[in-house]
């Protein structure tokens, strides 16, 4: 009975961290990507507000920033730029710790069935790929739903993650949302969706494969 009290925390624990895993993975697949960013420039019209350099030294700095390799940004950025940067800029390293966290709780799941309950470690495996896909689409269905409302969506998102109204620019003045309307972040929206989703699809393709092959 122990056991058991044991092994239903533990396998919990390991599906939801390989769910986080999914989106968080997809998020950082677009974060950096050059090729996406170019894409969104060029139908944004971002290459007509600034010169092709421009936009990409701006960009580089934003990821260097981001990436903590320098500690401020330079004056092509405004006074409400810099500050909401330090926000996003915290929200990037918190992100960065739930992924750190959720890679080792999925582990450490993995590899306590696969020790102590190596007669299960089967079952295990296809229940916790089964399940963690089961939810992604789940949580998929939710996430669509929101493209209807994306602005009202966009800025609850804003409300409930900052504490300040710093995110609140004017697109005269302020950099940041010349470079990234709110476009750039439907289009990024989207896009971690449909990867989640492949992920979702692979995870469950394995759940069948371990279900056929070992069970």
């Amino acid at each position: 009975m122990a056991n058991e009290k044991l092994n239903k925390p533990i396998f919990i624990s390991g599906v939801i961290a390989l769910v986080i895993l999914v989106f968080i993975f997809s998020f950082y697949l677009f974060l950096y990507n050059p090729r996406f960013y170019d894409h969104q420039y060029s139908q944004n019209g971002i290459y007509q507000t600034f010169s092709y350099d421009e936009t990409w030294n701006a960009t580089t700095e934003l990821w260097n920033y981001m990436h903590f390799r320098i500690d401020e940004l330079s004056d092509f950025y405004s006074t409400q730029d810099k500050l909401h940067m330090i926000d996003v800029r915290n929200m990037i390293r918190t992100v960065s710790n739930i992924l750190y966290v959720c890679c080792i709780v999925f582990l450490l799941s993995l590899l306590y069935f696969y020790s102590f309950n190596r007669e299960e470690f089967a079952f295990w495996l296809y229940n916790v790929f089964f399940s963690a896909s089961t939810l992604v689409f789940i949580l998929l269905v939710f996430f669509v739903t929101l493209c209807f409302w994306f602005t009202q969506s966009f800025t609850l998102f804003h409300t409930f993650v900052f504490t300040n109204d710093y995110w609140l620019m004017d697109p005269a003045v302020d950099k940041l949302i010349q470079l990234f309307p709110e476009q750039f972040f439907y289009s990024i929206f989207m896009d971690i969706l449909g990867v989640s989703l492949l992920f979702a699809v692979v995870l469950f393709g394995l759940s069948m494969y371990v279900k056929k092959r070992y069970m």
